[in-house]
């Protein structure tokens, strides 16, 4: 039978060798196990400009800290950028992208979502449209992309308003009237 400060050194070895070889001490989807957090009570930041998912790369698994129905419509939005934007062109298969900064248990800042030259397929340069920010909101269950949220401007106050967007990564100001101002959500 271990001591309680044998148990505390071994907890504490295990840690240090999951650090030292560069694993996470606790896994990815740690947070996503727990879908009953309170609203607002899960949130996940991810560093830099955050996680890149290009379609048909595979890389909807970085997104594994996330709800299945997140990553369910982040998937449908890559394919809907490469059928729209992109007229299913094969040679921009890879080309849509959507970038996720900040994911909450109701609303997600898309830093960029578009579709661009190069990824892991090296779309060409004809593929790509440009892209803009979005937030992604959970509404009556479901996840949803609305157009209305998305755009290359500071957002108007109103429509983070409308749409009960907390200040997060994405709204930090907004525009009153011609005034840039802090959001407070």
């Amino acid at each position: 039978m271990k001591t309680r400060s044998g148990a505390c050194a071994g907890a504490l070895l295990a840690l240090v060798a999951a650090l030292g070889l560069g694993l996470s001490p606790t896994p990815a989807s740690a947070h996503a196990a727990h879908p009953e957090h309170p609203d607002g009570a899960h949130r996940v930041v991810y560093k830099g400009d955050g996680v890149k998912v290009w379609r048909k790369s595979g890389q909807l698994d970085r997104l594994d800290d996330t709800s299945k129905p997140f990553r369910k419509l982040v998937r449908s939005e890559l394919d809907r950028m490469w059928e729209e934007w992109a007229d299913s062109d094969p040679d921009c298969a890879q080309a849509p992208l959507v970038m996720v900064k900040e994911y909450r248990n109701r609303v997600a800042f898309i830093a960029n979502q578009g579709v661009f030259s190069g990824g892991p397929g090296d779309a060409p340069g004809s593929c790509a449209s440009g892209g803009a920010y979005h937030f992604y909101v959970k509404r009556d269950g479901k996840w949803k992309a609305p157009d209305a949220l998305g755009g290359q401007d500071i957002m108007r106050c109103s429509v983070l308003r409308k749409w009960d967007i907390p200040r997060m990564n994405g709204a930090r100001t907004c525009l009153r009237g011609d005034e840039v101002v802090r959001w407070n959500g």
